[in-house]
């Protein structure tokens, strides 16, 4: 199926997703861990697994008005983006006779109601773990990445391996 289509059933399963860092993580773990077929390859970024394929899909969904971003700004001061399907979008996995997320919207549900940070750590020790980094030399290597979720290395750890499950 193609990625746009899979895109659209994400957004239509969570209703919304608010952040971009927070979607390609959320892409990133349902591709890796459940095999959802989004084809996109991550390389490693300041945020942790970033696919610049996976920008231009949006991009472009959101150009064609399947896609709605709307711009909001943090209690913090900070911009971010909600991105949610437009009706649209449904119709149009409606009218491909798109099959329902197969096993994988639970996940996504659930990797959706976790803090963009909690995915970023989650996601880049996995990233990393599929280089072939472990044991301590996964600990260090990921302190060195993310110096700021560093003291998170255990809760990830125990996050990603229920998730994996």
């Amino acid at each position: 199926m193609s990625p746009i289509l899979l895109l659209g059933q994400l957004l239509t399963t969570t209703g919304e997703i608010c952040g971009r860092k927070k979607l390609q993580k959320i892409v990133h773990l349902l591709q890796t861990l459940k095999g959802v077929p989004f084809g996109y390859s991550f390389q490693f970024s300041f945020f942790g697994p970033y696919s610049a394929d996976l920008k231009a899909d949006v991009g472009a969904l959101t150009a064609e008005g399947l896609l709605l971003e709307h711009p909001e700004t943090t209690p913090q001061g900070n911009k971010t983006y909600r991105f949610t399907a437009d009706p649209r979008m449904a119709q149009l996995l409606s009218d491909v006779s798109a099959p329902a997320p197969d096993g994988w919207n639970q996940l996504a549900t659930n990797l959706n109601a976790r803090s963009a940070e909690e995915l970023e750590g989650i996601s880049t020790l996995l990233f990393l773990q599929k280089m072939g980094w472990a044991g301590e030399d996964l600990k260090e290597q990921f302190g060195l990445l993310k110096p700021r979720l560093k003291d998170g290395f255990a809760k990830y750890e125990v996050e990603l391996s229920k998730l994996a499950a």
